[in-house]
């Protein structure tokens, strides 16, 4: 899924890892990018949701953005917790691609 976001590209992927559904977004492909990658998690409270903090996440991507014309060195990429596969019996459903 990509959104944009004030006309900022928004990329997101979601991924199993290790029986977790998590979210993954950043301003650029990771997957093509020769740069560092600094990894944030970023947790919702207790009976909060993934979907319920997407805008700050794309906030914290939109102003950690170096300005125009220089460069930080580093990639960001932020990752949201959806849930746990063992605990919601979706283990047994889910189909990985």
């Amino acid at each position: 899924m990509d959104c944009l976001f004030f006309l900022t590209m928004v990329h997101s992927k979601q991924i199993v890892v290790a029986g977790l559904i998590v979210n993954v977004f950043s301003l650029a492909r990771l997957a093509d990018s020769p740069r560092p990658i600094v990894g944030l998690f970023f947790l919702h409270g207790r009976h909060g949701s993934a979907s319920a903090i997407e805008g700050y996440v794309e906030t914290i991507l939109r102003e950690s953005r170096p300005p125009q014309g220089l460069d930080d060195g580093y990639d960001l990429m932020i990752i949201t917790f959806v849930c746990y596969l063992r605990r919601s019996g979706q283990l047994s459903t889910l189909k990985l691609s």
